[in-house]
């Protein structure tokens, strides 16, 4: 059972993976693989929603989706390149202006508010 780190900006898409991965949440520097909402230098395999997987999607294709990318990664690296992995590092971000902060906001908030609702009726579902 692979181990997830996650780092979101997105409050909401963080919950919600939280609620998808449940026991398989871990903190970074223990995971397997991020699942991020922004791609940066992972040493660790990496997952950005948005670009590898897009929404809404499900359970099934999140972790569809988290093995193809484990084993890829799997059949590229020797197992002791990945032994010596150092920490994540997440890149300096500018400061946003409050108009562009509000528009992602609200971009964000209508995509995860119906990636909730369809998570929801898939878990009520199963």
């Amino acid at each position: 059972m692979p181990k997830i780190g996650l780092s979101c900006r997105s409050e909401l898409l963080l919950e919600s993976l939280k609620l998808l991965l449940k026991h398989r949440n871990v903190p970074l520097k223990d995971a397997d693989l991020i699942i991020s909402d922004r791609r940066f230098n992972a040493t660790k395999a990496l997952l950005v929603v948005g670009e590898d997987i897009r929404l809404p999607f499900t359970r099934e294709m999140l972790m569809e989706k988290i093995d193809q990318i484990l084993k890829e990664r799997s059949q590229r690296e020797p197992e002791n390149e990945r032994r010596d992995e150092k920490p994540e590092t997440i890149p300096e971000q500018r400061q946003l202006t409050k108009e562009e902060l509000e528009e992602i906001i609200a971009r964000l908030n209508k995509k995860h508010q119906q990636m909730i609702s369809r998570l929801i009726r898939a878990y009520h579902e199963s």
